[in-house]
């Protein structure tokens, strides 16, 4: 009988076979491959640092690089941590203009992070014991 060790093992051996032939990892020359870079600045909410997201927002302005923001259009009122609701804050009238502007000038792609974040996602999937056995 095949322990679940095994069939992980087996399962991450198909997935590094299936996805290399995609990573570019293959033996032609470095100056032949061109390398595409994704930006994304993530958690862009009603309370997250403006003056700093305006700061980010101008840096790749005046490289003429385009980033992503990953937005969440409410956030919790309360302690992140809290797993009781206690009502939600939508994204400000500022903090929307301000990714008009940015989707306008072409320098800023809008992603959904998730519509409403009350706190940290957390999964037992970490603490499988088939999980932790396959990276022993």
């Amino acid at each position: 009988m095949r322990t679940a060790h095994h069939n992980c093992r087996v399962l991450a051996a198909l997935f590094i076979v299936c996805i290399f032939p995609f990573t570019g990892c293959d033996r032609q020359q470095l100056e032949e491959r061109q390398v595409n870079v994704v930006f994304r600045f993530d958690d862009y909410s009603a309370t997250s640092s403006t003056e700093m997201e305006l700061k980010i927002i101008d840096a790749f302005r005046n490289n003429e690089t385009p980033i992503t923001f990953g937005v969440i259009p409410f956030i919790c009122a309360g302690d992140p941590h809290d797993p009781i609701p206690t009502g939600t804050v939508p994204l400000t009238a500022r903090k929307g203009s301000i990714l008009k502007t940015g989707v306008e000038d072409g320098i800023l792609d809008v992603a959904l992070h998730g519509s409403l974040t009350r706190r940290p996602m957390v999964s037992n999937i970490w603490n499988s014991p088939v999980l932790i056995a396959a990276f022993r």
